[in-house]
């Protein structure tokens, strides 16, 4: 290899994104390991989602993998690269608990966090080290406590938070929900993503093992109270993109549209509505972009739907509905009369709205335009 200044050689390997090319740069010769390890280490991902053998084998490879990384993390200065981690885990066992506490405290660099599993504790995350200035915080289960609104508040570069489903905390607990985000703790907030109800379970008092075997014919679904709704809007002012995932209360989420003020893009999961809903409840709302995720042809034809929202909310731009995939949705505008197919693609890391943020911005454009001609 012709004798390259770091700088360009650095840049090229860096620039690299297919994990085998790196793995092949990281054994060319050591002008290039060097930069190779850097660009394996800035994105950490152990995803069962790519490990076949995950419900079949104790250990999948995946764990193994992550077991051995945490192991030596104490030594290991490559984690000081590290720029994201994922960890999407279906398994119950909680060695990916033991792994996470005791990795997170050398990530002293980390940007984005995911953490996909039946539950993970808040004092977990808590020991993530104080050093990362987190842009992106996306947990599958956990609990609404002190412990998470302390972690919360103490990453003031949140951009992006996503919460799948809060634990119902244990009926021991005097106080359940008795915690409380600051209004100017996270001022940058811009996507959010959270459930208005929680999970819980029938029967014996549930612990952290026994969250992670719930099933649909188990579980209960508990509103939040509405004192905790309003804190909600209290601590997010600045969203602009909200989900509230399912299961489906579509009068609470009319509660939070109207209440967050700069509220603009929003996202519905709509399986399970049987009936066709009152869109004039948001007509205070300044949304100009929904997105309908599941069956729509309960609520009506796809032509009806999207002339029923653009009739009753006077600043909507764009209505996507999913046609046969997550990455497949029917487009309308305001003046189209038949909706017209999209394909949108999305990274882990990537929010649903921020692929179709352009193609609004136009359509306002092209709206103010023909008024004023």
């Amino acid at each position: 290899m012709p004798r390259l200044p770091n700088d360009l050689l650095s840049y090229i390997v860096e620039a690299v994104d297919d994990p085998k090319t790196q793995w092949v740069l990281l054994t060319t010769c050591r002008g290039t390991s060097r930069f190779a390890l850097t660009a394996i280490y800035r994105e950490l991902s152990f995803d069962s989602r790519n490990a076949p053998s995950s419900y079949v084998t104790r250990d999948p490879k995946y764990m193994i993998s992550l077991e051995k990384l945490s192991l030596g993390a104490e030594t290991n200065p490559n984690l000081r690269f590290t720029f994201s981690f994922n960890f999407f885990s279906y398994t119950s066992s909680d060695l990916g608990d033991r792994c996470l506490r005791a990795l997170l405290p050398f990530l002293v660099n980390l940007q984005r966090l995911a953490i996909n599993s039946p539950y993970v504790d808040p004092e977990t995350l808590g020991l993530l080290s104080p050093t990362a200035k987190l842009t992106h915080l996306i947990l599958g289960s956990t609990n609404y406590s002190p412990s998470f609104v302390e972690f919360v508040e103490s990453h003031k570069n949140l951009y992006r938070l996503s919460v799948y489903q809060f634990r119902a905390p244990l009926e021991s607990e005097e106080h359940p929900y008795n915690a409380t985000i600051s209004p100017t703790a996270v001022p940058n907030i811009y996507s959010l993503k959270c459930p208005i109800r929680t999970i819980k379970r029938f029967g014996h008092r549930p612990s952290i093992t026994d969250v992670c075997f719930t099933t649909a014919w188990n579980q209960r679904h508990t509103p939040f109270p509405e004192e905790t709704k309003d804190e909600i809007v209290k601590a997010f002012p600045s969203v602009r993109a909200a989900h509230f995932p399912e299961p489906y209360d579509f009068p609470g989420i009319v509660w939070l549209s109207l209440r967050l003020s700069n509220l603009e893009y929003l996202r519905l999961d709509i399986d399970g509505v049987t009936t066709p809903l009152d869109w004039n409840l948001l007509s205070g709302t300044k949304l100009k972009y929904i997105q309908l995720f599941g069956d729509v042809m309960p609520l009506g034809e796809p032509e009806e739907v999207s002339r029923s929202i653009f009739d009753a909310i006077g600043t909507m731009v764009v209505v996507d509905m999913t046609e046969d995939s997550e990455e497949r949705l029917r487009r309308f505008y305001r003046r189209s009369k038949k909706g017209f197919l999209v394909e949108i693609s999305t990274s882990q890391w990537q929010p649903w709205w921020e692929t179709v943020q352009t193609d609004i911005d136009e359509a306002c454009l092209h709206d103010r335009d023909s008024f004023v001609s």
